[in-house]
C-alpha cells in the first residue's frame, strides 16, 4: 500500500483495536478525532521535531542579517518558513565551526555571526522520502492521540509503544547522520603517516583509518598532536644520535664581530637542535668558548664542525628507524587519547605503551651508535694528577 495520510489513519487504527476507514472522508467519530490530532498541532512537525529524522535535514545559507535594538546579539536571521528544529548551526561552509552562542526567539535566529550555515529539519519532504520507521511514528503519535477516548484500557500499553518507538527512530535516524568531527583535517597524509596515525589508533584500541583522505574526528585529533609539534617534542627531549647530521662550517668574512670573538659562523637554515661544536674534524674537541647569537656562533676559531638535528628530518617518517616510528605512534596515541575516551580510547594503554617504548627506543639508540668520547673534567683531572701511582695501600 502507498503511504498516505489514508494508511496513516487506518495504521492508527489498528493500533488502538478500532475498525479501519473505508476512506479519508468517512463520516465517523473516529475520523474527526484523526483529522485533529493529524492537523493541529502537525503531527508530522511534532513526530519530525522529536526524531529528527535525517532525511528531513537541509542546510542553508543564512546572510544579511538585521540588527537587533534588544540586545548586543545583533545579527538577526530569519529562520526559513519549511524551519521545524536545529540540527546544527555553524560559521563556516564545511561545517567544521559550530556556533555554540544563539538566540531562537520570533521566528528569527539571533547570534553575532553575520553569515551562518543552518542545519535543520524541514517539514517539506514528501512522504515518499520517508523512512518506515518514521512513517510507523506517525502513526503511533495518532494513535497514542486517540487512545484515551476510544481505547482507554490500552492507553498504558500504546503509551509505552508510543515512547518505544521514539527511541527507536531516534536511534535508527541518527545512525544516518555522519558523525561531526572536531575540526577539517590539517596534516596532508602520506602513506607512511598513514601508518603512524593506525599505529597510534591500534594503541587506543580504535578502528584504523584506510584512507589518506579520511575526515574522522579521530584522525582530525591526531592531526592535532603533529600541530602541538609532538615529534619536536620528542627529538629535544632525548639527544637521539640517529637523527644527528654533520656539518663543517667556515667563518662568513661579511660578518664582523666589533668585539670579543674574532670569527662569526652563520647557522645552517635547517637546524632544529643543536647537538655540539668541535673543533676538529673527528669531532673529539668540543668547543668550549663561543657566543651564541641570533643566527651566528661567534668564536676564535676560523672552522668549525657542527652536529645537529635537521628540520628536513622532522616531517620525513622514510627517514626514521623503526623504533622511532613507534615512538611517535605511541607519543600521538598518549596525547590525544583523553579526548578520544567517548570513542573508546583506551588511555591507560596509551600511557603504558608510551613508557615502553620510549625506553626501548633509547635502549635501541644507544645499542645502534658508535661510542662518544667523554671529555675529562676537572674532578678526574685532580684526582690522577702526580701520575698513576699516590702511594695508596695497594700501588705497589
Amino acid at each position: 500500500m502507498a503511504l498516505d495520510k489514508f494508511a496513516l489513519y487506518n495504521n492508527a487504527l489498528l493500533l488502538i483495536g478500532q475498525r479501519e476507514l473505508d476512506s479519508v472522508t468517512e463520516d465517523r467519530p473516529p475520523r474527526h478525532c484523526l483529522d485533529s490530532a493529524y492537523d493541529d498541532p502537525s503531527a508530522i512537525d511534532v513526530c519530525l521535531e522529536l526524531a529528527k529524522p535525517r532525511f528531513a535535514a537541509k542546510t542553508t545559507t543564512l546572510s544579511s542579517p538585521a540588527v537587533s535594538p534588544d540586545h548586543a546579539l545583533d545579527s538577526v536571521h530569519t529562520l526559513p518558513t519549511d524551519y521545524v528544529t536545529i540540527v546544527g548551526v555553524y560559521s563556516d561552509d564545511k561545517l567544521d565551526q559550530p556556533i555554540r552562542r544563539y538566540l531562537i526567539e520570533d521566528e528569527s535566529l539571533v547570534c553575532e555571526y553575520g553569515t551562518i550555515y543552518l542545519r535543520y529539519i524541514s517539514n517539506t519532504r514528501a512522504m515518499t522520502s520517508w523512512s518506515p520507521m518514521f512513517a510507523q511514528l506517525v502513526s503511533t503519535y495518532l494513535a497514542h492521540q486517540l487512545c484515551i477516548k476510544f481505547s482507554p484500557a490500552i492507553f498504558d500499553a500504546v503509551h509505552a509503544l508510543y515512547l518505544d518507538t521514539i527511541k527507536l527512530v531516534q536511534s535508527t535516524e541518527g545512525e544516518k547522520e555522519p558523525a561531526v568531527r572536531s575540526t577539517a583535517p590539517t596534516v596532508t597524509l602520506t602513506n607512511a603517516w598513514r601508518k603512524i596515525y593506525n599505529d597510534a589508533l591500534f594503541i587506543l584500541g580504535l578502528d584504523e583509518i584506510t584512507s589518506n583522505l579520511d575526515d574522522s574526528n579521530r584522525r582530525t585529533k591526531l592531526d592535532r598532536t603533529l600541530d602541538a609539534n609532538v615529534v619536536e617534542s620528542l627529538l629535544e627531549e632525548t639527544g637521539w644520535q640517529f637523527a644527528l647530521q654533520s656539518q663543517k662550517v667556515t667563518y662568513d668574512p661579511s660578518a664582523n664581530p666589533s668585539w670579543g670573538h674574532k670569527y662569526a659562523f652563520q647557522k645552517p637554515s635547517d637546524i632544529h637542535r643543536l647537538d655540539g661544536i668541535w673543533t676538529d674534524e673527528q669531532m673529539q674537541n668540543p668547543l668550549k668558548l663561543y657566543a651564541d647569537e641570533g643566527g651566528y656562533w661567534m668564536t676564535g676559531c676560523d672552522t668549525i664542525y657542527v652536529q645537529y638535528v635537521s628540520t628536513d628530518f622532522l616531517h620525513n617518517p622514510d627517514g626514521w628507524p623503526t623504533f622511532f616510528r613507534r615512538l611517535v605512534a605511541a607519543a600521538m596515541a598518549r596525547d590525544v587519547a583523553q579526548s578520544l575516551v567517548s570513542e573508546g580510547a583506551n588511555v591507560e594503554n596509551a600511557i603504558k605503551t608510551f613508557t615502553d617504548r620510549e625506553s626501548s627506543a633509547k635502549g635501541n639508540d644507544a645499542v645502534q651508535s658508535p661510542p662518544r668520547v667523554l671529555s675529562r673534567g676537572k674532578w678526574v683531572s685532580a684526582r690522577t694528577r702526580g701520575g698513576s701511582f699516590r702511594n695508596r695501600p695497594g700501588d705497589f
